[in-house]
């Protein structure tokens, strides 16, 4: 018996890894339900967020987790996880799954251990001509596919500059910014009232901005909106939704826009404050923990948004050393990808220091931040500020 061929099975996947899933991996019902949208992780109790199939999966069959799924990248397609599940225990099982599901034409090599007729040479320039015809098809498929990321993309650059046309520049002095000024204050934030303008540069104040659910209005909130910078340039915008002085009662508070750009191979941050002169900036996941870090340590502290772009972070030329505040949970993620920045900082020659709370994880909860120090014990909770850079500054003239 002949087995299937990548490029055959490969095209007629195209358009159907929809009904794939729902055949060998039917834990992915919610996310394929809402292509495109985070849902909890399929494969990891307590998450909230922690997975998303993209747009095209049923094209692609691509998906992403925020943390890494097995020994893999976080970013993979079907038929590797249905390897890494044990589906199947190679990838050419794999393509005789899917493609005796599909009822693909056999056009590969002898499977070992079965009956084999030999092939006339008329079915030999059938089969190959069927190889050929997959592959164009492949290939026209792929170009559909980056026509229809190119329109999203551009949609989301619209949206993006709407959003922030709608905006106003975060400041103190500006009394319109008060529901973001009062939400800082009921999250222990108050202090920031004290920073230098500089910090919120990148932050605004969104007023009635609605609130999208199903693609569906479910009502207007101030908001929080927050520039995601890939390298330097605005590759998204990242919102919280308020209301009274806190987050709005909706099933997800925290949204990132669709992004204008692919944003493949580039570092992504939210970026709070100007790099001082003395080169030492700190990294947080979220923005509400790098801000408590500034608070407690007085160092511009940027956000990487996930623990995902945390491991991804690439800080500007004239930075010198960073300080990564890690969250301490109890799956170790926080400090897993602290560690692995650490390694890609220390091998481009940026000094990296790990900082994580010296709390214990409550009962009952996941995990502490940075944040939580701040609320519970206030600013003595962080080393002090003339010690860390004595020592920093000490390491850099090493």
């Amino acid at each position: 018996m002949q087995s299937f061929t990548k490029e055959v099975v490969m095209a007629a996947a195209c358009g159907h890894y929809n009904e794939i899933a729902m055949r060998f991996t039917p834990q992915l019902h919610k996310a394929i339900a809402k292509p495109g949208r985070h849902v909890p992780d399929p494969f990891r109790a307590g998450s909230k967020d922690g997975f998303r199939v993209f747009r095209d999966f049923n094209e692609k069959g691509r998906m992403i987790f925020n943390n890494n799924f097995g020994e893999t990248n976080k970013t993979l397609d079907l038929f590797e996880l249905m390897r890494l599940l044990g589906v199947a225990k190679s990838f050419p099982e794999v393509l005789e799954l899917v493609g005796d599901f599909l009822g693909c034409p056999r056009t590969g090599y002898h499977i070992k251990g079965t009956s084999f007729d030999k092939l006339s040479n008329q079915e030999k320039t059938a089969q190959q001509k069927l190889i050929e015809e997959a592959r164009k098809a492949a290939l026209i498929a792929e170009e559909k596919a980056k026509k229809e990321e190119q329109e999203r993309y551009k949609k989301g650059d619209l949206a993006i500059q709407k959003q922030l046309k709608n905006c106003i520049p975060l400041s103190v002095e500006d009394s319109r910014c008060k529901p973001v000024w009062d939400y800082f204050e009921n999250r222990g934030l108050g202090m920031l009232k004290y920073a230098p303008a500089d910090t919120f540069r990148d932050m605004f104040y969104g007023p009635h901005v609605p609130y999208y659910e199903d693609g569906k209005i479910q009502g207007y909130y101030d908001t929080l909106v927050s520039i995601i910078r890939s390298n330097s340039k605005v590759w998204s915008l990242h919102r919280i939704f308020l209301l009274h002085g806190a987050k709005a009662p909706v099933s997800n508070a925290k949204k990132v826009m669709i992004p204008n750009s692919s944003g493949v191979n580039t570092s992504k941050f939210i970026r709070l404050g100007n790099v001082p002169e003395h080169g030492i900036i700190g990294i947080a996941e979220g923005i509400e923990t790098a801000l408590a870090c500034f608070c407690g340590i007085r160092i511009p502290t940027w956000s990487a948004i996930s623990a995902a772009f945390l491991e991804e972070f690439t800080p500007p030329k004239n930075v010198k050393a960073v300080i990564i505040f890690g969250d301490k949970d109890k799956s170790e993620v926080g400090l897993h990808s602290a560690m692995v920045l650490k390694e890609r900082l220390l091998a481009l020659g940026i000094k990296a220091f790990i900082c994580l709370p010296k709390s214990d994880i409550p009962n009952g909860s996941k995990g502490i931040d940075w944040l939580d120090e701040l609320q519970q014990k206030g600013v003595f909770a962080f080393p002090d500020p003339v010690k860390v850079m004595e020592f920093i500054q000490e390491q850099l003239s090493c």
